[in-house]
């Protein structure tokens, strides 16, 4: 077994696995707008999420892993809030560029800085300059046109807010939990939600408002290639956290913006203007900073 000195000895091998995790996230969250065609919402999140989940179950018997958490409510809080903001994330994935979406979700520690001034903590004027300047990238990227699909814009920023509750209790509540009782409790909450969503759908012919339908079969294998991904994303991530300093390896997280960018062009043709290139660059350097300076975002 390798020491905890062993462990964090070996960055850039970190940084090569961060950055491939990366990849499969943005090849993964990809194919959103293929199923979208096909299947609705909810059951895009029950299928995907019980595929995730018997995998999961399946790795854990035969490794012998036990899924049960030590702090069930603060497990549980977890995997709501991440679970209402994947929801809304996927949701807006459907209609968006898988770029612009993300870029939304990275106004998180924006959201969780003015969370803590609420509560009477005062961020130093480095971290809060920067953090501003961070969201004010995001901005470029999404570029949100009320005219058009305003709305789902600002919901992709609404996603941004739980996904940052949820990284904050996880930092609190969840502190000495296994990454793998996080994620099958996360999968079995957001497969219950799409169940629910399932028997409250009334039925309609969009992503949002479509019931249970029979999924194609090239539906099926990007439903399995999204679980699985996601999977081996969070173990390539869970190893890379082993095998360098949380910020370091934090850092590296934010290549998914042009991993994302690069696999929206060739899949899709998704091109990004002038602006969205300056609000990356500015959400690239801003994190690195951020993430390299050790503060907690």
């Amino acid at each position: 077994m390798l020491t905890r000195t062993e462990m964090v000895s070996q960055p850039m091998t970190a940084a090569g696995l961060t950055v491939g995790a990366m990849f499969l996230i943005a090849v993964s969250d990809n194919g959103t707008p293929a199923v979208a065609e096909h299947i609705g919402l909810w059951q895009f999140h029950y299928l995907r999420s019980s595929i995730a989940l018997a995998v999961l179950a399946a790795m854990a018997s035969v490794l012998g892993w036990s899924l049960a958490p030590a702090n069930w409510r603060g497990v549980t809080a977890r995997g709501g809030l991440h679970a209402i903001a994947m929801v809304i994330y996927f949701g807006c994935a459907a209609f968006l560029p898988v770029t612009q979406v993300l870029a939304a979700l990275f106004t998180a520690p924006l959201f969780l800085l003015l969370l803590g001034v609420f509560e009477g903590k005062r961020p130093d004027a480095g971290r809060f300059g920067l953090t501003l300047l961070g969201f004010m990238g995001c901005l470029a990227v999404v570029q949100p046109d009320f005219s058009t699909l305003g709305l789902i814009s600002a919901a992709s920023f609404v996603a941004a807010i739980f996904y940052g509750l949820g990284n904050s209790v996880t930092s609190t509540w969840c502190r000495d939990e296994s990454p793998w009782v996080m994620v099958g409790v996360y999968l079995a909450i957001l497969a219950l939600v799409g169940a629910i969503g399932l028997l409250l759908t009334p039925g309609g012919d969009s992503f949002l408002t479509r019931s249970w339908v029979q999924p194609p079969r090239h539906v099926w294998f990007i439903l399995i290639g999204q679980a699985v991904a996601s999977l081996i994303a969070l173990a390539m991530l869970t190893r890379a956290y082993q095998l360098a300093t949380p910020t370091f390896t934090g850092a590296w997280e934010y290549s998914v913006l042009i991993l994302a960018a690069i696999v929206g062009y060739v899949l899709w043709g998704q091109t990004v203007n002038f602006a969205a290139v300056l609000g990356i660059c500015t959400i690239l350097i801003t994190g690195f900073v951020l993430a390299l300076r050790g503060d907690p975002t």
